[in-house]
């Protein structure tokens, strides 16, 4: 067997280790933002009335 192969071998698993777990806090993230998707999420947009320029809030809700 090829020693230096093995080394660059064990140094590439190392490698790929510590960026899995550096990683996982965004997949953890990713995790719960798919566990909360069932959540009806409300939107309130302010507008200006094209009659009389007062500031009106829309509500929108998502179905």
């Amino acid at each position: 067997m090829d020693q230096k192969a093995l080394l660059n071998a064990a140094i590439i698993n190392s490698l790929t280790l510590i960026m899995a777990l550096i990683s996982l806090p965004g997949i953890l993230v990713q995790l719960v933002s798919l566990l909360e998707i069932n959540e009806k999420k409300t939107f309130t947009v302010t507008t200006k009335c094209p009659n009389c320029r007062h500031l009106v809030d829309l509500k929108v809700k998502e179905d």
